[in-house]
């Protein structure tokens, strides 16, 4: 926040840009940032490790920052990196904290759903409560992938067009070895492709369901004067496709539109989207997630 406006963007662009993209903000390339006191918010900082806040704290020893608000859950997701500093800032007492208790997200007397989230934060499984449909735990010790492509069954296309369900799980392992199998089964265009093996199987076609990979703050050639900012994660959905020129167009839920060629971007900044990591997903709303947790054994990040 400078001069009571306020400007929205990554750690990493607000650090790397060197203030840049202050005085993109502010409409004036000579608008002096060192003059001019910041009020500066991060969000989500239960996810920012150490390397991170230490690169922020570098730069704002050189510029005029009035004031840090920090923001986060530490209920939620901690750190890809090492280190847990929004946790060790709350436990060393030695700064004016403000605890939220009131849940307003889930308010709407879903018992369940309330009681997964406190058994999650207290480390147990969540316990199914009968006649209450807002959770669900489906135990599957065989074919996980069979059960996975069962409950997806249930929903329409349009449903996952529209994000009103979404499909996650912990591991860009886990994500692989079941994007393309869900994208055959959702996609009606993919009905063709399900009894083929996935060399035969098109990396996109009409209608996927996709997301945006990387953040993209410039101005698209395209564009005229809005500046268009599409971060990682960015759902959207493929119309428009070419199979002879293999050009595409994407429209994310944004609104917002991208024009792509396999052919000239050897490095397409989309990926299919029917299932997504948690991390990636951190702060999406649909009506239905889905889950996928599988059994196996990995490090746990508790690192100070």
């Amino acid at each position: 926040v400078c001069e009571r406006r306020t400007h929205c963007m990554t750690i990493h662009k607000f650090v790397y840009s060197g203030g840049k993209c202050i005085q993109e903000a502010m409409g004036d390339p000579s608008y002096d940032i060192q003059a001019h006191p910041m009020f500066v918010v991060i969000d989500e900082c239960s996810m920012v490790d150490t390397p991170t806040f230490n690169m922020v704290m570098k730069f704002m020893k050189q510029q005029t920052v009035d004031k840090l608000l920090l923001v986060g859950d530490t209920n939620q997701l901690p750190p890809v990196g090492y280190g847990d500093v929004f946790r060790n800032i709350l436990d060393s007492k030695k700064f004016k904290t403000v605890c939220l208790n009131k849940v307003y997200r889930q308010a709407s007397g879903e018992t369940a759903l309330k009681l997964a989230i406190l058994s999650v934060k207290d480390k147990c499984v969540p316990q199914v409560i009968p006649d209450d449909p807002s959770y669900e735990r489906i135990v599957c010790d065989v074919d996980i992938a069979q059960k996975l492509l069962e409950v997806v069954g249930m929903y329409h296309y349009t449903d996952f067009e529209r994000q009103d369900v979404i499909i996650l799980a912990s591991t860009n392992k886990t994500v692989n070895h079941y994007q393309m199998k869900l994208a055959n089964i959702i996609n009606p265009n993919r009905h063709k492709f399900i009894d083929t093996s996935e060399k035969e199987t098109p990396l996109f076609v009409n209608g996927d369901v996709v997301r945006h990979r990387g953040n993209v703050y410039e101005s698209p050639a395209e564009a005229t004067t809005q500046q268009t900012v599409l971060l990682n994660g960015t759902p959207g959905v493929i119309v428009a496709y070419d199979e002879t020129e293999h050009d595409f167009q994407v429209n994310f839920l944004d609104r917002q539109v991208g024009h792509y060629n396999m052919n000239k971007n050897s490095d397409l900044n989309v990926e299919l989207g029917y299932i997504g990591t948690v991390h990636k997903s951190q702060g999406s709303e649909a009506k239905v997630v889905i889950l996928v947790v599988e059994t196996y054994k990995c490090l746990v990040h508790n690192w100070s």
